[in-house]
């Protein structure tokens, strides 16, 4: 999953955070963004190339083991057994569900629009946050809210106009994608502390890996794999190794040098990345009304979190 929300699991930042000039831990964050944003695009090859489904559950299994991969080499804490079995059940939700709606969202509209839809995760989640009162929106906040919610409405009604219901649908999955996410953050947070985060985030994933296994069984079943061109399979190691496992590593270490702020603004440039990859790449040229609506959301996210 590319989001902009702060990992769950976030370590405590250090002291370095403080530090106002570009630092490679900078530089690495900056890449991540860009292999997030490009993940997009990727994404939406891949499933053009196997079916969608077959692809994803391939690309999450992979990224799992790249994950536990990692965790290992990195060495630290696990949870203990009853915060694992909590870990992996929320990892359906999180990694599972999310994922399935995600690439079923990604190949019914453009790759613009679901980055920009995910990119607002953080505006409803401070939403919530107010609901739940454990926090305060100020005047500040709600006009992003506001800038935010209109980004998006124009991002979604400018795609339907372009490209019709197909592409509507794919719109509405992806606000169901923000709704999973929203709702695994918020119950992942007791659990945050059970054991470093790149151990939470390998047991989530695994927890996502088999639920899409399952669904996917009947197009993993048809799926030519002798037939899928070498660009299939690029993307699929892309959307693996290096979105799954390489990115967290960078996002992981940019939260304990930098703290949660700083990285998340990193994260803000995934939407523009999509955006241009998914022109070069895809062709995808979105309207003036999109391209409106993108500026509104990243707008309105940046205020809310301001």
């Amino acid at each position: 999953m590319t989001t902009s929300v702060t990992p769950a699991g976030a370590p405590a930042p250090t002291a370095d955070r403080a530090r106002a000039d570009f630092t490679p831990t900078d530089l690495g964050l900056v890449v991540m963004a860009v292999i997030w944003g490009a993940n997009f695009s990727a994404v939406k090859v891949g499933a053009r190339m196997f079916q969608p489904l077959a692809f994803n559950s391939t690309r999450i299994v992979l990224g799992t083991l790249a994950m536990f991969a990692t965790a290992a080499a990195i060495g630290g804490r696990w949870p203990a057994r009853r915060e694992t079995w909590a870990l992996i059940g929320l990892g359906a939700l999180g990694n599972g569900i999310y994922q399935i709606s995600f690439i079923e969202a990604v190949s019914r509209t453009q790759v613009a629009n679901v980055a920009i839809v995910l990119a607002s995760t953080p505006v409803w989640l401070a939403l919530i946050g107010q609901v739940r009162g454990t926090d305060r929106i100020p005047a500040r906040g709600w006009a992003g809210i506001a800038i935010s919610v209109a980004g998006i409405g124009m991002v979604v009604f400018g795609g339907a106009a372009s490209e019709g219901r197909h592409s509507f649908t794919g719109d509405l999955l992806s606000l169901a994608c923000v709704a999973i996410w929203v709702v695994y953050t918020i119950s992942l947070r007791p659990l945050i502390h059970a054991a470093e985060p790149l151990h939470i985030h390998a047991l989530t994933m695994l927890g996502g890996a088999v639920p899409i296994s399952l669904v996917a069984l009947p197009q993993l079943a048809v799926t030519p794999w002798a037939a899928i061109p070498l660009t299939g399979w690029a993307v699929l190691f892309y959307g693996s190794f290096a979105a799954i496992g390489f990115a967290y590593v960078l996002w992981y270490r940019g939260l304990k040098v930098l703290g949660p702020t700083r990285t998340a603004m990193y994260a803000n440039l995934q939407p523009v990345v999509a955006l241009i990859v998914a022109a070069v790449v895809l062709h995808e040229i979105p309207s003036a009304l999109q391209v409106g609506g993108a500026a509104c959301t990243v707008a309105g996210v940046l205020l809310t979190r301001s």
